[in-house]
């Protein structure tokens, strides 16, 4: 594969990238940690309140030995879902080691999550989705910018507009690029270009097993401004506690958990899903978290069952994965592993109904990739062979909807991202078995 080169552009006036100078050895490791250079308010604050919990539970020499020292100076910030996010890259203590860590802050009103996130960690994500690039570009660019030193995966990076062309590239004509993230947050604008050789798709990838997003890392959260509560009160999150757990959740999320199923329960199939889940589970919860990455997954590994969830926190993502985890029901476990492909399918499907068929979608970014991914375009070929119920459509019969499957959706999925050894395919089953779950769901609809 060609070089590739990842093209970040920064307009930030506090968060341009600085050189780090040689600093005179500091005896006390704590005050090297909280040893802060930079005038942004929002870090200083961080650090502040980050030095105060270790005055009442001393961390720091536990996060050194296990990431090393956080470069404050070298913070980048950008926006998600409204709230400002700064990520630190942390210098490990062997100094011939690339940037293997990094600190994020999401800013709420009244609190501040974070969380620490090791190329460890996106390489176990690696594994389960295939590329490389979307889990570690960002260790990469912070060990030129904050190192000075060329990754050795050899990407490199430009954030100046200047010299950036975006009429006319200075590369192979192979080469495609594509603006992945724009986001502003007050003054601030964070646009990144990634730039590609081989063919690249926009869409939210499942993985074959649950993430654990916390890992081991240092993660928590920070009373920020006055107020704020740490209480998440079942009554303020009735749905999503009904089936959901996850003790170190942050009220905010659960809010955004509860306010994504009510947004599916609007939806007839929506509303049945999260119904039978809730019954089937019988008082037991799945696990549920939110991973660094923009893919979601459900993990089916006995009590450690749940789901974990991308940065995006869409309700499409989260229907997508409640599916999988209804299926589990349907299935022993043997057969469940044995036809992870046909599920995907059916949660595809599923996911292009419900998504489908909300007000927002014309026009929409949903809209758009169920028209340009190869596999989506597939999935929503389906609607020319059977109904929003998993029947058959009038006129086609049952070895119509196998070939499809079989000769074209199947092929198109272990292409692209869903290999063989990782979603086998169950050909056995009948083309209509693959919809059993839409169909049972829908029956009242």
């Amino acid at each position: 594969m060609k070089m590739t080169k990842l093209i970040y552009l920064f307009a930030v006036p506090l968060l341009v990238a600085s050189c780090i100078s040689e600093e005179a050895p500091i005896t006390d490791a704590s005050d090297h940690f909280f040893k802060v250079s930079t005038a942004n308010p929002d870090i200083q604050q961080i650090v502040f309140l980050l030095k105060q919990k270790n005055d009442s539970v001393e961390f720091t020499s536990k996060f050194i030995n296990a990431y090393g020292y956080p470069m404050w100076e070298n913070a980048r910030s950008f926006c998600e879902n409204k709230r400002k996010v700064y990520a630190i890259p942390v210098k490990n203590l062997n100094s011939d080691k690339e940037i293997e860590a990094i600190w994020y802050f999401s800013i709420g009103r009244t609190r501040t999550h974070y969380h620490i996130y090791t190329r460890k960690m996106a390489d176990v994500i690696t594994r389960q989705i295939g590329n490389e690039v979307e889990q570690t570009w960002m260790f990469d660019y912070f060990t030129q910018y904050a190192l000075h030193k060329k990754p050795v995966s050899g990407l490199t990076f430009i954030n100046n507009k200047a010299n950036i062309n975006t009429r006319s590239w200075d590369w192979d004509s192979e080469e495609n690029c594509e603006l992945i993230y724009t986001a502003e947050c007050g003054p601030y604008e964070y646009d990144t270009y990634y730039c590609w050789t081989e063919e690249r798709l926009r869409e939210d990838r499942d993985t074959d097993e649950l993430i654990d997003g916390g890992g081991n890392g240092e993660g928590g959260d920070l009373d920020w401004g006055d107020g704020g509560s740490n209480n998440s009160s079942k009554k303020d999150t009735p749905r999503a506690k009904a089936i959901f757990r996850n003790s170190n959740m942050t009220e905010e999320n659960w809010i955004i958990i509860e306010n994504m199923l009510d947004k599916i329960v609007e939806d007839c199939m929506g509303e049945a899903l999260y119904n039978e889940l809730a019954n089937l589970l019988n008082g037991k919860t799945l696990s549920i978290q939110f991973g660094a990455s923009t893919t979601g997954s459900f993990g089916y590994q006995g009590e450690s069952t749940g789901i974990c969830l991308g940065r995006q926190m869409e309700s499409n993502q989260l229907f997508h994965e409640m599916m999988h985890a209804y299926r589990a029901y349907q299935e022993t476990t043997a057969s469940y592993k044995e036809s992870t492909l046909n599920g995907e399918i059916e949660a595809w499907y599923a996911q292009y109904l419900y998504t489908s068929n909300l007000p927002e979608y014309k026009d929409s970014k949903w809209e758009d990739r169920d028209n340009t991914d190869p596999r989506r375009r597939r999935i929503k070929s389906l609607t020319n062979y059977i109904d929003n119920k998993g029947n058959l459509l009038p006129g086609v019969n049952r070895t119509d909807l196998e070939n499809k499957i079989k000769d074209d959706i199947v092929p198109t999925f272990h292409k692209y991202h869903y290999t063989a050894d990782k979603y086998p395919f169950e050909y056995n089953r009948p083309g209509l078995e693959n919809f059993k779950c839409i169909n049972k769901l829908t029956i009242n609809c």
